[in-house]
């Protein structure tokens, strides 16, 4: 528990821990899942958990979700994947929006799509859709048809870049670095690079999520993660704008529910911006 102790420290001490009986360890690894912790300690708190095998104990910290980096939330799912009922309580969250489609990677929403309950893999192919799942499909569509059918302008395409996308992405020399660099989109599939511009929700990398952190001050600092150390966090917003957080100084981190890229962006532009 002391946070003076260097990280290596106690993670091994954590593994030898997870060896006692879960009634005495549960609660403690518990308390160590908490924003002030780095990142390491909450991630080997929760190996620790799943290797206990009590599976009351995993489904609960689910409920901690939006609060999770990358590391603790991959090393959660594997916990909860080892086991079909746990799989299950994820699939639950999925359905009642805790936990978003784009937030799984391929092996798990493949997991759930194959899992032994027909009923499970039914209600996984609903909840792996995502909501407005129609209606989206339909303005892609739409917008996809007009775009195929328009000659794009490179020069003016690069004036829509600055104005819309410069301040979080970078092309050719030009912009932030905040989101993917566009070049390595290059030679994508135009309508999956369509998709990607109308529904920016639907498949999140794990390093783009947007969090916000609380400090004493009643401040909120919102962006991604970029540096994220036993001495605190540095969070990156538009315009490669950066805040570091010391661990101390954390009193609540939470996830943002969505892409730090807009929705709606073809309330916008048009058809011939989305060609260019």
């Amino acid at each position: 528990r002391d946070p003076a102790r260097d990280p290596g420290d106690r993670v091994a001490a954590l593994e030898l821990l997870s060896l006692i009986p879960p009634e005495r360890a549960g609660a403690l690894f518990a308390e160590l899942l908490r924003p002030r912790e780095p990142q390491e300690i909450q991630a080997a708190a929760v190996r620790a958990l799943g290797s206990l095998g009590d599976e009351t104990l995993l489904a609960g910290l689910l409920e901690g979700w939006p609060s999770y980096t990358a590391l603790v939330r991959r090393e959660l799912l594997s916990s909860c994947f080892s086991k079909p009922a746990l799989m299950e309580r994820v699939l639950e969250r999925l359905e009642k929006g805790g936990i978003r489609p784009g937030e799984l990677d391929a092996q798990h929403r493949e997991a759930l799509l194959k899992h032994p309950s027909a009923g499970v893999r039914e209600r996984s192919r609903g909840a792996l859709k995502g909501k407005g799942g129609a209606e989206l499909e339909a303005l892609i569509e739409t917008q996809f048809a007009k775009v195929s059918a328009l000659t794009p302008d490179p020069v003016a395409g690069e004036k829509v870049f600055f104005q819309n996308c410069a301040t979080c992405h970078r092309l050719h020399g030009q912009g932030f670095n905040v989101g993917p660099n566009l070049q390595s989109v290059m030679g994508r599939d135009k309508k999956a690079l369509l998709t990607d511009l109308l529904n920016p929700n639907a498949a999140l990398a794990p390093q783009y999520q947007v969090y916000i952190v609380k400090t004493p001050a009643q401040d909120l600092v919102s962006g991604i993660i970029v540096a994220d150390t036993p001495a605190g966090l540095t969070l990156r917003r538009a315009n490669a704008e950066e805040t570091t957080v010391l661990r101390k100084d954390i009193l609540d981190l939470k996830a943002w529910p969505a892409s730090m890229m807009p929705e709606g962006l073809e309330n916008s532009l048009s058809a011939q911006n989305f060609a260019d």
